[in-house]
């Protein structure tokens, strides 16, 4: 009887460390899949972050000098919502002048050209109807009236998963130079920079490690 009722304990005690070990091992194998995406979304807001700040240092740069000159070739049009925005030289060259708003769109495009990413400014309050935004902008736009400090999310597009971020701007001294008609005042928002890049390639393989550790986990079950 002794020996009967040790051997039940320790058949008791294995089956209740195995028990243990599948718990264990199944909570790693569904755990981490969401964990990783998890960091992945982490690293794609920090990614968006970083290039938004570079955007809006730029943007500074050139806010601060009222605008910089260019010189204007065939095929550029000056900016239809500026005050004089071209200005002649005595030797006959004509340089057209930049804003942070049109540096901002060219600058956009030639990433995109590039496939790097793409950035749109725009407002709820517009000066320029090209910069109307798109559902996810106006849904941002209107949290950041309400005091959000950024937005963002995936969507799919032509079977391509992006990244999607958005954050405001304000008013500052520099802005009013071309927005003090609109009626805003420093320190308001005044709009927002979304940014768009592809993280089609990254999704895929998180899903596939998804499918893998699902299976493993189911596995380890059985």
């Amino acid at each position: 009887m002794p020996l009967a009722r040790e051997t039940k304990i320790y058949k008791t005690f294995m089956v209740s460390i195995s028990l243990t070990i599948i718990a264990v091992l199944s909570g790693i194998f569904f755990i981490t899949p969401i964990r990783t995406r998890q960091l992945i979304d982490e690293e794609n807001v920090l990614r968006a972050r970083t290039l938004f700040n570079g955007i809006i240092l730029t943007r500074k740069w050139n806010a601060n000098y009222g605008g910089v000159y260019v010189e204007k070739k065939k095929g550029d049009k000056s900016n239809p919502y500026l005050t004089g925005p071209d200005i002649k030289t005595t030797e006959g060259k004509v340089y057209t002048r930049k804003n942070p708003a049109l540096m901002t769109r060219e600058i956009s495009e030639y990433a995109e050209k590039e496939g790097l990413f793409k950035f749109h400014l725009t407002s709820l309050n517009l000066l320029n109807p090209a910069n109307k935004p798109d559902d996810f902008e106006t849904r941002a736009l209107s949290l950041f009236e309400k005091g959000i400090k950024e937005a963002s999310h995936t969507e799919k597009k032509n079977g391509i998963t992006y990244f999607r971020y958005m954050a405001p701007l304000y008013i500052e001294k520099e802005c009013l130079q071309c927005h003090s008609s609109q009626g805003y005042r420093l320190g308001e928002v005044r709009g927002g920079i979304s940014i768009t890049f592809d993280i089609e390639n990254i999704r895929s393989k998180l899903e596939t490690n998804t499918i893998y550790a699902i299976i493993f986990g189911l596995l380890s079950t059985s």
